[in-house]
């Protein structure tokens, strides 16, 4: 076996053709979609009481109480306090308790287009390839393989460059496919989007109907005890106000007992 030789193949072609080509454009939308509802809770406070008694509410929905957190307290006054999916508000200022809930779900969608591009590709290109052989046919290596090798790897190369000239002098034509194509495919994206929007909303209305009746029956049951305490309270101050005592104040469970003495 000797040093390898080489062989090397030089083609060049004159090009004058026309084309046509198909580009094609994926593309994908999401858009977040968003209900929100609400409900009013009806404060079971004797009108007597009035304002002694919702002051006593506002007190113990802002301090808390055994086994109840302390209500947050919002830049506009209004306390609100958060239930896995919905949030509870009390508005001191219209003595008004709501139930709100809001969901959230994102969708997708993705669609294809297709879009035809076609032009005149002038020029003249060139390409070189290059092979090895041995004199002793060392490996199989003849200088016709050789020779063959090297040509195909030449051909190769010359379609390459005559589709990147095409790509040079054709660059707006494509570009302009690509675009054609973008935009169809979008509009297919966005009518998706808008057929499961409306298909997200309704489900969603649904879910929340029955997320608000939950949370409204969950509400009542936190109501009902806040009140329970700030009628305690209120009751308290109105005693000591007058001069009397309180005998017995008891809470057991959800009842609350008391005894009082008023003078």
């Amino acid at each position: 076996m000797c040093n390898p030789r080489k062989v090397e193949i030089s083609l060049s072609r004159a090009v004058e053709e026309a084309w046509r080509e198909t580009v094609e454009e994926a593309v994908s939308q999401s858009e977040e979609v968003c209900e929100t509802g609400r409900v009013e809770v009806e404060l079971p406070l004797d009108e007597e009481m009035g304002d002694m008694a919702l002051e006593m509410l506002e007190q113990v929905l802002s301090r808390g109480m055994e086994d109840m957190p302390a209500w947050q307290r919002r830049d506009d006054g209004r306390l609100f306090r958060e239930l896995e999916e919905v949030v509870l508000y009390f508005d001191p200022a219209t003595r008004r308790m709501s139930v709100e809930t809001r969901l959230t779900e994102c969708i997708t969608a993705g669609a294809k287009a297709r879009a035809e591009a076609a032009g005149v590709t002038v020029g003249e290109v060139t390409a070189e390839a290059m092979g090895r052989y041995y004199d002793d046919n060392w490996g199989g290596l003849t200088r016709e393989r050789a020779e063959k090798r090297a040509r195909q790897d030449a051909e190769h190369r010359l379609e390459e460059e005559v589709a990147a000239l095409r790509r040079t002098q054709n660059a707006d034509a494509l570009e302009q496919a690509r675009r054609r194509a973008r935009t169809e495919a979008e509009a297919e994206a966005h009518a998706r989007i808008e057929e499961q929007r409306e298909n997200v909303r309704t489900a969603m209305r649904e879910r929340m109907v029955e997320t608000l009746e939950q949370g409204q029956r969950r509400a009542q049951r936190i109501i009902h005890r806040a009140v329970g305490e700030a009628y305690r309270l209120t009751l308290q101050r109105i005693v000591d106000q007058s001069g009397g005592r309180t005998l017995v104040d008891e809470k057991t469970g959800g009842v609350i007992t008391m005894e009082l003495e008023l003078y």
